[in-house]
């Protein structure tokens, strides 16, 4: 049995079954330790994940910084199974459609839910301090923090557009059309979007807490890392990025490089080699 998670009432009662039943389970993980986290979610965590750990046939993790977390916790049999797309197919439909804009913004885009661990607010205010540099930030997303968002926004004088939810296709577009990705989450535990922003061509605006940008993002060959709720950085960066037309060419021809080899072919091999080594105990 391949268990996801291990903090849910579903996970814990298949691992409970599986050890009932002394059936071997599969540990998948994508939470990592990126961050500040509240002391006792980090006690419990210290607690109960070594056990489980300890009791799975083999473990998989969504990326380094995940693999890190559970390697620090005793795992030995580890290996990863990406949280990612089709990359060569996303790359080839991104360099097959045209920009739709022939404006002179800069665009900023985010991919994610309206809420506040993904840091959307650190963003129009960084967009802000950026200055007059050309920002316009569109958003594809929605959720309960809409209406604050545009009145932040409306009051920083930040050029903002929220999309809604965007289906696939439209979003690939919207890829295209943008000129800078940024991710500014609190916690992420890994961020596909950021997979889909990489397969674009886009230079990547990413916090430290950000899980994908572990093995996404090489801080200044493919975009630039920031400490998560440090906007004056973000601000800089984005100044830097709005000034630089080449250097945004040239960080974004870096991002399909260091995506390149996360697709699912590894992953899917990474698969079957846990679940074989899991059902030859």
């Amino acid at each position: 049995m391949v268990v996801s998670g291990w903090s849910t009432f579903a996970s814990q009662a298949a691992i409970a079954w599986c050890r009932a039943h002394g059936v071997p389970y599969v540990l998948l993980v994508e939470s990592h330790d990126l961050g500040p986290r509240a002391a006792w979610r980090r006690a419990i965590k210290g607690a109960v994940v070594p056990r489980l750990l300890r009791g799975a046939a083999s473990v998989l993790v969504v990326g380094s910084a995940a693999r890190e977390s559970v390697v620090a916790r005793g795992a030995t049999s580890v290996r990863v199974f990406a949280n990612t797309i089709d990359v060569a197919a996303w790359t080839t439909r991104a360099q097959q459609l045209e920009r739709r804009r022939a404006d002179d913004d800069i665009l900023v885009l985010s991919v994610a839910r309206l809420v506040p661990a993904k840091g959307i607010e650190d963003l129009i205010r960084a967009v802000a301090e950026a200055g007059d540099s050309g920002l316009r930030l569109v958003l594809a997303g929605d959720g309960p923090r809409r209406e604050v968002l545009i009145g932040l926004a409306a009051g920083l004088g930040v050029r903002l557009t929220i999309l809604g939810h965007v289906a696939e296709g439209e979003l690939a577009q919207t890829y295209v059309d943008a000129d800078i990705f940024a991710l500014l989450s609190h916690h992420e535990p890994w961020g596909v979007a950021v997979n889909e922003a990489a397969a674009s061509g886009l230079p990547l605006l990413l916090s430290d807490c950000v899980g994908a940008a572990s093995d996404l993002l090489v801080d200044g060959r493919n975009g630039f890392l920031v400490p998560a709720g440090d906007v004056h950085e973000a601000a800089e960066a984005l100044r830097r990025l709005a000034a630089e037309p080449g250097l945004r060419e040239e960080l974004g021809k870096h991002s399909r490089e260091v995506v390149r080899d996360w697709g699912y072919e590894s992953s899917v091999d990474n698969f079957v080699a846990a679940v074989r080594e899991a059902t030859s105990r």
